[in-house]
């Protein structure tokens, strides 16, 4: 057993029987999302090779800078995909994207330097096959607001409304949903000089919209970042699926 009845938010049997038995890897997870959040931000371009390890991985830059960004996920409910939806505890959960391109062939795809959660499915994550998620993520926010910090600091952010400015690095939401469209994200593997890959996948469509106004801070392990810009998203369903681990020179493994 990888988690105890009493946190299961569920009374039923079966939903009980599932949890006991995780007789299949975790090769894909579901999520009823009630809020999508992307918190946009840049780096200096020079940095690329200190925070993004494997060779084929190439910078997308956006105005000659790194673009970064977080997204944040409210989700109602969230499970492995062999799990009905509505027994998934509901969660808060964060990744840290830096743009780039796979040189192998030339696609738009992520380097996540860190996955963070506050759902009690974190720990058997890894444990079942899946790519590490950071556990003990802690929401301070609320409907407006967003407060989210890491257990280990190196993550923490805040932003509400306010006075905030209007973005520089994209025109518009569905120019900046257009950049961060690519499926594919990559990040550090369970040993060193292994890469996890996960493709994602939209089950329910959801329309990004600009926050105006609001403004905020954001912490990153890269270093602390400007915001340039905060959007949001509502009821939206995904899937994430394990494409297996790669060396540096991104062959499969």
């Amino acid at each position: 057993m990888f988690l105890t009845d009493d946190l299961l938010r569920s009374d039923t049997a079966e939903a009980r029987q599932l949890w006991r038995n995780p007789v299949r890897r975790i090769t894909a997870v579901e999520a009823d999302v009630a809020e999508r959040f992307v918190i946009t931000a840049r780096l200096p371009a020079q940095r690329f090779r200190e925070l993004v390890p494997p060779t084929f991985l190439a910078p997308r830059p956006v105005g000659g800078s790194l673009m970064l960004w977080l997204s944040v996920l409210r989700m109602r409910h969230a499970v492995p995909a062999w799990v009905p939806l509505e027994f998934g505890p509901a969660s808060v959960n964060a990744a840290l994207h830096l743009a780039c391109i796979d040189v192998r062939d030339g696609r738009a795809c992520s380097w996540v330097g860190g996955r963070y959660s506050d759902s009690v499915l974190a720990p058997a994550l890894s444990g079942l096959g899946f790519p590490d998620v950071d556990g003990g993520l802690a929401d301070r926010g609320g409907p407006e607001r967003l407060d989210l910090s890491a257990a280990d600091g190196l993550m923490r952010l805040q932003a509400g409304p306010g006075g905030g400015t209007d973005p520089e690095l994209f025109a518009d939401a569905a120019a900046l949903a257009a950049f961060i469209a690519a499926p594919l994200s990559l990040a550090a593997g369970r040993s060193s000089g292994r890469f996890a890959a996960v493709q994602a996948e939209k089950l329910a469509d959801d329309t990004l919209e600009h926050c105006q106004g609001w403004e905020g801070w954001l912490r990153t392990p890269w270093g602390d970042c400007t915001i340039d810009g905060i959007y949001r998203a509502r009821n939206g369903g995904w899937r994430w699926t394990s494409q297996g681990e790669f060396d540096g020179d991104g062959h499969a493994l």
